[in-house]
């Protein structure tokens, strides 16, 4: 049963409920729902305009906390792209800056990285891989000597062929 309904009804006690969206910047982030039961307070206006306060609060709270976690993230990524500018600016030899690509891009970016080229040919080669532990390295072993035709649905043809980003689960 709904809350409405058991409050009605007057199911296992419920006497009334309250049920107070958390919103900020114009946004619904969730709702905190108040009930009572044992006491048999009935809400009023009074109880719902104090709910109502307290979660515009704690709406913001939300809100600000979120925004501290993007603000962070997004510092911590300038601070590898600096770092891998930086480091990636050392080398002006082809296959090495490719591996260091690799290398800073594990464990920042994921688990195991490879990096494949377009070569002058229009056939696309694996240069460079690199891994955080044995079953990324394991992962890597897989894909090792694959061959990737430019003009099939592999995600990485779609890559080149496109340009444009993809993402698979």
């Amino acid at each position: 049963a709904s809350i409405s309904e058991a409050t009605s009804r007057g199911s296992k006690g419920l006497r009334s409920a309250m049920l107070v969206p958390l919103r900020a910047r114009g946004q619904t982030l969730g709702v905190v729902t108040l009930a009572s039961a044992e006491s048999g307070r009935l809400y009023d206006e009074d109880d719902l305009g104090f709910a109502s306060a307290m979660a515009r609060r704690a709406a913001l709270s939300i809100d600000n906390a979120r925004l501290h976690s993007v603000l962070a993230r997004h510092s911590q990524e300038n601070e590898f792209l600096a770092a891998a500018s930086a480091e990636l600016d050392q080398t002006l030899d082809l296959d090495d800056t490719l591996q260091r690509v690799a290398d800073l891009s594990v464990p920042a970016l994921g688990d195991s990285c490879i990096v494949d080229l377009l070569d002058g040919r229009g056939a696309i080669r694996r240069v460079a891989s690199a891994a955080s532990g044995e079953p990324a390295t394991e992962l890597l072993e897989q894909f090792k000597g694959q061959q990737i035709n430019l003009d099939s649905a592999h995600p990485i043809a779609i890559a080149v062929r496109t340009g444009a980003v993809q993402q698979v689960d």
